[in-house]
């Protein structure tokens, strides 16, 4: 039985757009985690983190209820920050 703490599992990405500054990453929320009564993390992954230069790297988030699902955005200290609002009105069926 989970005790009610509850994380983001999310894997970081480079930011290619135009505007990025060098270094620039996005999280993307790939699972979720939560904390069982003996105090152990367990994870589910909804899709799998693509390896950068040789390595798959995931970062455990609290959960952050406010996020929409689009990307977050950190720098590449590694701090988490507030995603992007999803758009409703775009041209994307679904």
């Amino acid at each position: 039985m989970a005790n009610g703490r509850r994380f983001d599992i999310c894997t970081p990405r480079p930011n290619r757009s135009a505007s990025a500054q060098q270094g620039q990453i996005w999280w993307f929320k790939i699972g979720s985690a939560f904390e069982n009564d003996r105090g152990m993390i367990i994870g589910e992954l909804h899709a799998t983190a693509i390896p950068i230069e040789g390595q798959i790297k995931i970062g455990i988030f609290p959960q952050d209820d406010s996020r929409s699902s689009g990307p977050a955005k950190a720098s590449s200290s590694g701090g988490k920050g507030k995603s992007a609002k999803s758009d409703d009105n775009d041209e994307i069926p679904f």
